[in-house]
């Protein structure tokens, strides 16, 4: 009988009726305590000393991966410090030239955050480092290489190299800075930033301004950027103006773009090329387009559904060390649909073993403040199903998050999960272990919602492989919460002759929903 405890889920329950262990009943279920309180991600502390800043630019120096709240906190204290006192300043800094060499830079690493922090560093000691190959390509496209929102990022560090090279007056402090630890920003403190502006007659840096409005509340940044007088003083770009007037609009989801199993698309522009690609996309609307304003257009220009490249894992190129998807969060925290939209190609990739790479976006996009709607359940599902452990793990933490934040829609993952099944689009078993553990770590009702949700498409094909496994699933969350959810589907696959294990774990669950004792 020990044996039997310790089979996998989608056995476990048919060897103990087959050994005679004694069922439980139906409705004992045991008690699933509350979920714990959600707990944010905090901002780090700001940088106290230009020694602390000095041991905080080493893993740039060193081209490691750079958390993207530590650049912030790095690109907020070389403002302050400058701003205090830049012969101390660069007297910290001047020793780690020696142990890091300018030679050491390549121009591409200045492609990725390292590389330009890199850049900073050298500005503030009056060197500019930067490659023309890269700003040709940031800044006017050479290369043609597909724009990625992490470059919101590389604008605002490589705004502030040329504040420090050109000689500019000086800031008292950076405007974008976020204040909660999932990038967005206090409009009080934005405000008081401001005033800082007004009282030194400071200019605010374009790229700094956008971001630091793009990280507030759609009405609060609106606010600002009408009535605030150190904004309304100065001409400002087309992204500030249309935001004030109320004319800016971000990219609205319209629909699901499907492209099934059979449906073979045109790759590399040959005709003579064609590859299936079966996925579900999300398609957006046109964002405005404010000319000058690069910052604002690679965070809202989403992915074309259709762009099959992308989806095959043909999409870019080099990117730095680390994994540039951990920026985007913290860059629209409160558009959290769209970074989802960036982040469905590579997740869509993870999922069918075009990519290997590790993708830390969702547990942070989790955690953004904008409510999540069917994209960010779309990257979700993808996510259940990556070929990584680590980073279906990564999945279940997003979705835990969601839970305890009440903002997990079980029904629309659940719709999607079974289009994805149905469409063979994502491995099943993948997706049985990660809701497995979904349970087993405290969301056995919401794994149940989803699973019943799944159902409708899955009945329609009750030969789909791991149908007896997840209905398994499903009788285990029913039996532990006690739930007396109805899942119409369930008389249609009790009644079947074949597959026969459908039936009867079906029949199953059934009977568990219903509160009668086998």
């Amino acid at each position: 009988m020990e044996a039997a405890s310790n089979l996998d889920a989608a056995l476990r329950d048919s060897a103990r009726r087959a050994l005679g262990a004694e069922e439980p009943s139906p409705h004992s279920g045991v008690e699933i305590p509350l979920l714990p309180d959600y707990r944010p991600r905090v901002m780090p502390p700001p940088i106290g000393s230009v020694w602390e800043l000095a041991e905080r630019f080493v893993p740039a120096l060193a081209d490691r991966p750079v958390d993207p709240l530590d650049a912030e906190r790095i690109m907020e204290a070389v403002v302050v410090e400058y701003d205090r006192d830049p012969q101390a300043l660069a007297e910290a800094l001047k020793p780690l030239m020696l142990r890091y060499p300018a030679e050491q830079l390549k121009g591409w690493e200045q492609r990725a955050v390292p590389g330009a922090l890199r850049c900073l560093f050298d500005a503030v000691l009056g060197h500019d480092r930067r490659s023309a190959l890269v700003m040709d390509e940031l800044y006017r496209g050479r290369n043609g290489l597909l724009t990625a929102p992490q470059w919101a990022t590389l604008y605002r560090t490589h705004e502030l190299v040329e504040y420090f090279v050109s000689g500019s007056a000086r800031i008292p402090c950076l405007l974008a800075t976020p204040t909660g630890g999932n990038g967005s920003i206090d409009p009080a403190v934005l405000v008081r930033r401001l005033e800082s502006y007004a009282e030194s007659a400071a200019v605010p840096l374009p790229c700094d301004l956008e971001q630091a409005l793009l990280r507030l509340p759609i009405e609060a940044a609106r606010e600002i950027a009408k009535t605030d007088p150190v904004i309304a003083g100065q001409p400002n770009t087309a992204f500030v103006a249309d935001l004030g007037a109320g004319r800016l609009k971000f990219p609205v989801f319209e629909g699901f773009a499907v492209r099934n199993i059979g449906d073979a698309e045109q790759f590399s522009g040959s005709p003579n090329f064609e590859m299936p690609v079966p996925r579900i996309a999300p398609r957006f609307g046109a964002a405005s387009e404010p000319g000058q304003s690069p910052l604002y257009t690679v965070l809202t220009n989403t992915p074309d559904p259709f762009h099959v490249r992308a989806f095959a894992g043909y999409g870019g190129g080099w990117q730095g060390p680390g994994e540039p998807s951990a920026y985007w969060p913290s860059l629209l925290p409160y558009h959290s649909e769209i970074v989802a939209a960036h982040a469905i190609p590579e997740l869509y990739q993870q999922a069918n073993d075009r990519s290997r790479s590790i993708n830390p976006v969702l547990p942070l996009l989790a955690e953004t403040s904008g409510r999540p709607g069917p994209v960010v359940h779309l990257a979700v599902a993808y996510g259940l199903a990556a070929g990584r452990p680590e980073n279906r793990v990564a999945a279940v933490d997003a979705i835990f998050t969601l839970a305890t934040r009440t903002l997990l829609d079980t029904e629309q993952l659940g719709v999607l999960l079974g289009d994805l099944w149905i469409g063979q689009m994502i491995k099943s078993n993948r997706l049985l272990a990660s809701l497995n553990e979904a349970a087993w770590a405290g969301l056995p009702r919401e794994v149940l919602g989803v699973v019943a949700s799944m159902l409708p498409a899955l009945a329609a094909q009750p030969s789909a492989r791991g149908l007896p496994d997840l209905l398994v699933l499903g009788s285990e969350c029913a039996a532990a919460t006690g739930s007396p959810l109805e899942i119409p589907e369930l008389d249609r696959l009790a009644e079947l002759r074949k597959p026969a294990r459908v039936a009867a774990e079906a029949r199953r669950l059934r009977q568990i929903l219903s509160g009668v004792a086998q």
